[in-house]
C-alpha cells in the first residue's frame, strides 16, 4: 500500500510542476509578445518619420537645379526659364510640389523699371500685388513659376509683404540655406489650400558670402516651391494601411506644443489619445524641414493592436498542462521502459559477438597484442596470411615472429615510436611468412584501452598488398622505360631535322632565283611546322609524365613580346586579320620566371587565334593588375574576332589530341596539342587558363599570374646581336665544334663562320680533349654534343674539367636529347649551358656571346641604300622607319619586303 502511494505521488509531484512552470513560460511569452510589439511599432515609426523627412526634403533637389540657371546665368529670361523647366515632370517627380518659381528682390526705387522689364520679357500685363500693406525698402516679387500657378494673381506678388513669408525668406538670405516658412495659405489655389512655402537664396556671382552682411548685400532673388502638405505625405505607405497615425506641431520636441501643421486623415487613434484611453504604443521625435525643427508624435492604431494578443500564451499554458500529464505517464511506464532497455542491451551483446566472429573470419591479418608488443590472439586471416596459427603466435612479437630483414628502417621506426607513445600507426612493411615467401602488408595498429581507460595493448590490421606493390613497380619500370624512349625518340628525330633546317637555311644564303627561293622558304616552313609538331608531343609525353618543370630566369619582358609580335606577324600571311598589341605601360622591364614557356603559350594562343580568324582582328595584352614591392601580377590575355566556340565545346578543347569539333581539324588542321599543353605549362605557374567565348562572337584566352620583379638582375644595356652586312656577331671568336655527324658539322661551321667565328671541328669527344689541350691560342668556346663514339660529350666534359683542370672554358652542350634530365646531367658534369637540335642560330650566338662577355652594340646598316626604289617610296609614302624596321628582322630584307606587301 506505501509502495503504491509512492508511486502516486511522483508524477503528481511532475505534474504539479509542470503546471507552474507552463505559468510561468506564458507569463514570459506574454512580457515578450508586448515587446515584439513595441519594437514593431518603434521600428514602422522610424521608418515612417525617414519617409516623411525625405518627402519634405526631395523638392530641395528641383530647387538646386532652378538655382543653377541663375548661377549659371546672370539674367534669365522667362522663356529661358519655362523650357528648363519643361524637361522635369514635377508632378511625378516631386509630388506635392505646385512649381518652382523665382522671387527677385527689388528695391522700392527701381520697382517701376523692373515692371517695364517684365512687360516687356512676355509679361504686359504684369503688375505688383501685395498681401499686405507694408513699409519695407526692398520687396520679394515673384517674377515667374512654372508650370504657371492656377491663379494669375500669384505673378508679381510681393512676398515679403507677409510676415511669415517674410521671415523664411529672410532667413534664407542670411543664412544661405534654404529656408521654409510655417503653415501659410498657398495663393492662387481654389481654396487656398494650407501649405508651405521653400526658398533657397541665389546670390551674385564671384559674390563674398563669408558673412551675413555680405550675403545680404549680394542677394538677388530666390528659388521657390509651393508645397501642399496633403498631396506631398497623403500615401504613405504605413499610414495607408491604417497600422500608424501621425501629428506634426511647428514646435521643437520638448517645448510647449505650437500649432498643428498636418494631422493623418484618419484621426481615430489621435483622437482616443487625446480623449485619455490613450493607444498603446506612441513616440515623438525631431523632424526637420529646411530652416525648421519641428515635433512628430506618432500612435499605433487598433489595427495594429489588434494581432497584440494574449492567445498563444494561453495556448502555451494549455499546452504545458498537457506535457505535465504525459510526463506523468511516463514516469508511471518507468519499469516498462526499464525493461525495453534490458532487451536493447541483450541485443547489442549479439551485435558485439556477430561484429567478434566477423573479425575472427575476415580476409585481412588481426592480431591483439599487449601492451609490451607480445601477440595474445590472432584471426583465421593472419594464420592463412602468414603460416602461423594461434598457439605458434601468442607470446612472439610482429617482429620477431614475421621479420624479414629488409623492412623499411624508417617504417619500422615510425610503428615502434607510436607504439610507444601509445598512439595510432599506419605504414607498409615488407613480412615473411613460415614458409620464407616475402609478402607486403598495409598495416594499422590501434591502441586498446579497458574500462577504465588504461592503455592495455594493440590491434594489429595487415592488408596483403603484395600484388599492388608489384604493380607498383611495374609502373615505375613502365614510365622510366617510357622516358628512356622520349629521351631516344628525341635525339633520333632531332638530329636529321638538325641537318634538314639547318641546310635550308644555308640553302637560303646562296643565290638563288625567285621560284627556288620560293621552294626554299616553303621548305623551310614546312620543317618548322614539324619540328613544332614534334616538340608539341614531346613536350605533351613529358607534361603526362610528371617531368616538366620550369626554368626561372630573369628575362626582359619588352624583347619577350617583340619576339612574339615578329613570329606572329610571319604567320598572318595574306589573311586581312589585323594583330593589334594592348601593353601596360607599367609593365615592368625585368621579370623572374620560365620565358620559354610563358612565349610559346602566347604564341600557341596567338595562332589558334589568327588561324580561326577568316578576317577581323587579333588583340595581345598584357595588363599589370597588382603589385607589390618585389612581384607583380600579370593578366595576359588574346581575344579574336573568329568563329568563337560554342560553350557545350569549351571543356573539351583543352584535352589532347582534342579539338572543338571533328570539322575543325579538316578545315583548320593542327593536332589540338596547343591548348592542352599551354594549360599545363600556365597551371606549373600557378596559374589558370580561362576562356570566355561564344559561338560566332569570336574568344578570349587569359591567365593571371604573379612573377617577381627582377629589376638589377639584367644589365640595363642589354646585348644588341642583330646581324646585318656590316658586321658579324661571333668575329674572331674561336670556337671548337664536337660533332661525329658530317652533316651536322657543315650545317654548325658555315651558318657560326657566317657569323665570322673561327671553327674547328673534332669527330668524337676524345678528339675534342686532344684539341683543346692541344690549342694555342686557347679556344673561346666549345660545342659539345652528347652521343659520341670512342668518349661521348659527358666524359669529354668531365676530363677537360677534372684532368686537364680547365675550369673557365665554356663548353656548350650541342645535342638533339631535349629532356630536362638530359640538361640536368650536361650541368652536372660541368657544361655551362645546353642548346638543343635543330638549333636556332640567334640564340645560340646570344649564349655564346654571353658566355664569352661579349656584349656588343648594335650593328646597324643604312638599308636605304640597298633596298629597291619602289620599298623606299612606299616606306616613305607610310612614314616608315626603314633602318629600324629591317634591323628589328635581323637584316632580312626579303622577309621585310614580303611582310611590307602583306600589311600594305
Amino acid at each position: 500500500m506505501h509502495l503504491r502511494s509512492s508511486r502516486a505521488a511522483l508524477p503528481l509531484g511532475v505534474f504539479l510542476l509542470g503546471l507552474c512552470m507552463a505559468g510561468w513560460f506564458a507569463w514570459l511569452l506574454h512580457r515578450e509578445i508586448s515587446i515584439d510589439a513595441a519594437s514593431q511599432f518603434h521600428r514602422l515609426a522610424g521608418r515612417t518619420a525617414a519617409e516623411i523627412e525625405s518627402r519634405f526634403n526631395k523638392p530641395l533637389y528641383a530647387l538646386k537645379g532652378a538655382q543653377g540657371i541663375f548661377i549659371a546665368s546672370r539674367h534669365v529670361k522667362r522663356a529661358a526659364f519655362r523650357a528648363a523647366m519643361e524637361t522635369r515632370n514635377l508632378a511625378q517627380e516631386f509630388p506635392g510640389v505646385r512649381g518652382i518659381g523665382f522671387v527677385e528682390r527689388v528695391e522700392r526705387k527701381r520697382i517701376e523699371s523692373f515692371v517695364r522689364g517684365e512687360r516687356a520679357d512676355g509679361a504686359p500685363e504684369f503688375q505688383i500685388r501685395k498681401l499686405q500693406e507694408t513699409a519695407y525698402e526692398d520687396l520679394f516679387i515673384v517674377k515667374f513659376q512654372e508650370p504657371p500657378p492656377r491663379s494669375p494673381r500669384v505673378i508679381g506678388l510681393d512676398l515679403g509683404s507677409e510676415p511669415a513669408r517674410r521671415s523664411a525668406i529672410q532667413q534664407a538670405i542670411d543664412t544661405g540655406h534654404p529656408a521654409a516658412t510655417a503653415t501659410v495659405a498657398l495663393q492662387g489655389s481654389a481654396d487656398d489650400t494650407p501649405g508651405i512655402l521653400v526658398f533657397v537664396p541665389v546670390y551674385q556671382l564671384g559674390a563674398e558670402l563669408s558673412l551675413t552682411e555680405e550675403r545680404q548685400r549680394a542677394i538677388v532673388g530666390l528659388v521657390y516651391a509651393p508645397i501642399v502638405i496633403v498631396e506631398l505625405l497623403g500615401n504613405l505607405p504605413d499610414i495607408q494601411t491604417g497600422l500608424l497615425e501621425f501629428e506634426i506641431f511647428d514646435s521643437p520636441v520638448g517645448s510647449a506644443r505650437g500649432t498643428t501643421m498636418y494631422r493623418s486623415m484618419h484621426g481615430n487613434s489621435v483622437q482616443r489619445a487625446s480623449g485619455g484611453s490613450g493607444p498603446r504604443f506612441q513616440s515623438e521625435q525631431e523632424l526637420y524641414l529646411p530652416g525648421r525643427e519641428l515635433s512628430l508624435r506618432m500612435v499605433s492604431t487598433p489595427q495594429f493592436e489588434a494581432p497584440v494578443s494574449q492567445t498563444t500564451s494561453w495556448l502555451v499554458l494549455l499546452g504545458g498542462t498537457v506535457v505535465s500529464a504525459l510526463l506523468a505517464f511516463l514516469i508511471h511506464q518507468q519499469t516498462r521502459g526499464r525493461e525495453i532497455a534490458e532487451a536493447r542491451a541483450s541485443a547489442m551483446t549479439a551485435d558485439l559477438s556477430l561484429l567478434a566472429e566477423v573479425v575472427k573470419h575476415t580476409a585481412n591479418a588481426v592480431s591483439t597484442a599487449d601492451i609490451d608488443g607480445r601477440i595474445t590472439w590472432v584471426n583465421e586471416g593472419f594464420t592463412r596470411i602468414t603460416g602461423y596459427s594461434l598457439e605458434e603466435a601468442i607470446g612472439k612479437t610482429p617482429a620477431t615472429l614475421l621479420g624479414s630483414g629488409k623492412a623499411d628502417p624508417t617504417a619500422l621506426q615510425t610503428l615502434s615510436a607510436a607504439a610507444r607513445a601509445g598512439l595510432s600507426c599506419r605504414v607498409e612493411i615488407l613480412n615473411q611468412t613460415k614458409d620464407g615467401k616475402e609478402y607486403w602488408t598495409d598495416t594499422e595498429i590501434q591502441p586498446r584501452y579497458d574500462a577504465q581507460g588504461q592503455h592495455v595493448g594493440f590491434m594489429e590490421i595487415g592488408i596483403d598488398v603484395t600484388a599492388l606493390m608489384r604493380a607498383t613497380e611495374t609502373a615505375r619500370s613502365a614510365s622510366q622505360a617510357k622516358s628512356q624512349f622520349l629521351a631516344n625518340m628525341s635525339h633520333e628525330i632531332r638530329t636529321p631535322m638538325n641537318a634538314i633546317l639547318g641546310m635550308l637555311t644555308l640553302l637560303r644564303r646562296t643565290p638563288l632565283t625567285e621560284k627556288q627561293a620560293d621552294y626554299a622558304i616553303k621548305s623551310e616552313r614546312a620543317a618548322q611546322s614539324l619540328l613544332g609538331l614534334i616538340n608539341e608531343i614531346l613536350d605533351f609525353s613529358k607534361i603526362e609524365a610528371g617531368k616538366m618543370a620550369l626554368d626561372i630566369r630573369a628575362f626582359a619582358m619588352d624583347t619577350l613580346l617583340r619576339d612574339v609580335s615578329a613570329l606572329l606577324s610571319a604567320g598572318l600571311g595574306h589573311k586581312p586579320v589585323e594583330l593589334q598589341f594592348d601593353i601596360d605601360p607599367r609593365l615592368p622591364k625585368t621579370v623572374v620566371g620560365d620565358a620559354l614557356r610563358i612565349q610559346q603559350v602566347l604564341l600557341n594562343l596567338g595562332s589558334n587565334a589568327i588561324k580561326f580568324t577568316a578576317r577581323g582582328v587579333v588583340v595581345l595584352s598584357v595588363l599589370v593588375v597588382g603589385s607589390s614591392r618585389d612581384t607583380v601580377t600579370l593578366l595576359f590575355s588574346v581575344r579574336d574576332t573568329g568563329i568563337g566556340i560554342a560553350p557545350e565545346n569549351q571543356a573539351r578543347i583543352f584535352s589532347g589530341f582534342t579539338q572543338a569539333e571533328a570539322s575543325i581539324t579538316r578545315r583548320f588542321g593542327g593536332t589540338g596539342l596547343g591548348l592542352a599543353i599551354s594549360q599545363r605549362f600556365v597551371a606549373l605557374m600557378d596559374a589558370e587558363l580561362k576562356l570566355e567565348s561564344a559561338l560566332g562572337a569570336g574568344s578570349r584566352f587569359f591567365f593571371t599570374v604573379t612573377l617577381p620583379v627582377g629589376a638589377g638582375i639584367l644589365n640595363s644595356q642589354p646585348m644588341q646581336m642583330k646581324p646585318g652586312p656590316g658586321g658579324q656577331r661571333l668575329a674572331q671568336m674561336r670556337v671548337l665544334l664536337v660533332e661525329d655527324n658530317i652533316n651536322n658539322q657543315q650545317i654548325a661551321k658555315e651558318l657560326l663562320e657566317y657569323e665570322g667565328a673561327d671553327v674547328q671541328i673534332a669527330e668524337d669527344g676524345q678528339k675534342g680533349v686532344e684539341s683543346v689541350q692541344k690549342a694555342d691560342p686557347a679556344y673561346d668556346v666549345v660545342l659539345m654534343d652528347l652521343q659520341m663514339p670512342v668518349m661521348d660529350g659527358l666524359a669529354a666534359t668531365r676530363h677537360i674539367r677534372t684532368v686537364l683542370k680547365n675550369t673557365h672554358l665554356p663548353i656548350v652542350a650541342m645535342s638533339a636529347n631535349a629532356m630536362a634530365s638530359d640538361r640536368e646531367a650536361c650541368l652536372a658534369a660541368g657544361m655551362n649551358d645546353h642548346v638543343g637540335k635543330p638549333f636556332d642560330l640567334n640564340n645560340l650566338v646570344h649564349i655564346l656571346c654571353e658566355l664569352t662577355g661579349r656584349n656588343r652594340p648594335e650593328i646597324t646598316t643604312q638599308w636605304s641604300d640597298l633596298l629597291p626604289i619602289g620599298v623606299l617610296q612606299t616606306a616613305q609614302r607610310e612614314g616608315i622607319d626603314l633602318d629600324s624596321a629591317v634591323n628589328r628582322l635581323g637584316g632580312r630584307q626579303d622577309a621585310y619586303q614580303r611582310l611590307l606587301t602583306t600589311f600594305l
